[in-house]
């Protein structure tokens, strides 16, 4: 087995032993060892090396650390040890602040490639087409990295760096299978339960409310005009039917032509003290604004639970909860909660083996795996590959396989909702892999004192308030 290293495009000799460690899901680390020769620059951390086997690139990384070995005389060779980081360490280098709205995966994937990935020297290899739509997808300053693997957690999928500096996203379906080599011997299998779940809830996410209008007969010594909902936009207000301004706390609190003063995410509008027009005890005061709020989403994978119960009698029930801010709409917020009851909705099985085919080994290859009497059946990701040297030409590939999350899903989302919205209230919606589909919708006018707030996306059906509607 030829293999031949390449630093910055040079090609320096290797020794004797090395090991050589490609993972999926995770930056690798290899160790080599390479012999100087005359005349040769001497190899410096960041510098990117290249490894071949024959003329095929396989390997693409960074120098992280080089060091030389401790040497007595000025006739032994000049070796340098080189730790290597795989190439998607560049990706750790880059800060990522965008926003992207009704965006598919593999649109958003797009995006970062030829905006941020490609400016590093990479070239496109391929990215999947996906099914998962975003309504919203938001980042502040987050790690490329985390955004990628964040990406392709959503969609069972995997992100690399190819041995020719290409850039590939791949899903489950359009990662290369290849046939078993003939002669694999340390063949082994390992199973355990992981991070298998079988109720996923997501909590921290926001919906935004339809367009509200809101009353109230303003009262001797009150202050504010408390609304529904947390306050993420305001259209107008009136007095009597005649329009006021509104601005913003902390910005217009001298301004007396401003009457109201709100802050995003507060549930109340103030009354400025400097504002020439205020209400007086009993006018009608009218806001027409835009709120949000939170919302629970859970989905139960009723299957995997019947499964587990059948196996050791109890409820069945394994629970997880992501809390994420960043989603702002129910159906994100659903989706992210189907996806993960489906990463995790099996046991994690991994295969451990040795060959030394390096051909049919690369990162992300399906092997399809017949070995029944070592309860090793179905199709197995090659997910980290270890190519050691132990001297005279013996090399070894050394394999870890893995279903993970590489796996067609066996399901469909299926909704049995209730929801009620109020003031205090989070909204609360659940869904059931495995069941009919039921759908039932509460909806309700909440009486605060003199205030109502209509909570079924209408109007109030006060005539006072018909055809309210104060411009911007």
């Amino acid at each position: 087995m030829d293999i031949k290293c390449f630093i910055h495009g040079e090609e320096y000799r290797l020794a004797d032993t090395y090991s050589i460690t490609q993972q999926g899901g995770a930056v690798s680390s290899s160790s080599i060892d390479i012999k100087v020769e005359s005349g040769q620059d001497v190899p410096r951390s960041l510098m990117d090396v290249t490894l071949y086997f024959d003329t095929t690139p396989f390997f693409w990384g960074i120098i992280q650390s080089a060091e030389t070995m401790e040497f007595s005389t000025a006739y032994e060779p000049i070796r340098y040890r080189l730790d290597i980081l795989s190439g998607e360490t560049i990706f750790n280098n880059r800060l990522v602040s965008d926003s992207f709205t009704g965006k598919y995966t593999h649109e958003i994937i797009e995006y970062l490639f030829d905006n941020y990935i490609s400016a590093e020297g990479i070239t496109l290899g391929a990215i999947s087409e996906t099914e998962q739509l975003y309504e919203n997808y938001n980042i502040s300053f987050q790690r490329l990295y985390d955004v990628l693997f964040e990406l392709a957690e959503d969609v069972n999928a995997s992100f690399y760096v190819s041995g020719d500096k290409k850039f590939y996203f791949l899903t489950r379906g359009s990662m290369p299978q290849m046939t078993v080599p003939t002669h694999i011997t340390r063949l082994k299998l390992s199973e355990e339960n992981g991070e298998m779940r079988t109720v996923q809830y997501v909590t921290g996410a926001t919906e935004e409310t339809s367009t509200k209008t809101e009353s109230c007969y303003w009262a001797a010594e009150q202050a504010v005009f408390p609304t529904g909902y947390q306050i993420k936009s305001v259209t107008g207000a009136t007095i009597n039917g005649s329009l006021v301004g509104v601005g913003k706390i902390g910005v217009n609190e001298d301004d007396p032509d401003f009457t109201f003063l709100f802050t995003i995410g507060d549930k109340q509008l103030t009354l400025n003290s400097a504002a020439t027009t205020k209400p007086t005890t009993g006018d009608l005061v009218v806001v027409v604004y835009n709120g949000y709020y939170e919302i629970v989403v859970n989905a139960t994978n009723d299957v995997l639970k019947s499964e587990i119960h059948a196996l050791n009698g109890t409820s069945g029930i394994i629970e997880n909860v992501l809390t994420d801010e960043t989603i702002d709409n129910l159906d994100d917020a659903e989706a992210k909660v189907a996806n993960l009851l489906t990463a995790y909705g099996e046991r994690d099985q991994t295969v451990t083996c040795a060959c030394t085919d390096i051909s049919s080994t690369g990162l992300y290859t399906v092997w399809d795996i017949n070995k029944p009497s070592l309860n090793i059946v179905g199709q197995y990701v090659i997910t980290e590959r270890t190519i050691t040297n132990f001297g005279a030409g013996k090399v070894w590939i050394d394999l870890v396989l893995k279903n993970k999350v590489y796996f067609a899903r066996y399901g469909t989302v299926l909704i049995d909702a209730e929801k009620s919205k109020g003031a205090d209230v989070k909204v609360y919606k659940s869904s059931n892999i495995g069941d009919s589909l039921t759908a039932n919708e509460t909806w309700s006018i909440i009486e605060l004192g003199n205030i109502y707030y209509p909570t079924d996306g209408t109007d109030l059906s006060d005539p006072e308030l018909d055809g309210f509607y104060p411009s911007v």
